[in-house]
């Protein structure tokens, strides 16, 4: 099964820049009479461009900036 994990903008790299998204995760699961049950983990996950429909590694995604916390005086 998959799932959107999370959607925004990116950079795609076949279309350009400020393309919306979609993280795509997929699991296998445990199925009984072909109802999924449970889940057995994690097989993969992909990005996913709305706009061309290319999909990409995780990795085409920026990084979040790193917190820097100020203390106050």
């Amino acid at each position: 099964m998959t799932r959107t994990a999370k959607a925004g903008q990116f950079t795609c790299p076949r279309c350009g820049p400020n393309s919306p998204y979609e993280h795509k995760v997929v699991k296998r699961w445990f199925t009984l009479y072909f109802i999924p049950v449970f889940p057995l983990g994690v097989i993969g996950e992909y990005v996913e461009c709305r706009a061309c429909a290319g999909t990409f590694k995780p990795e085409v995604l920026p990084s979040l900036p790193s917190a820097h916390v100020v203390n106050p005086k």
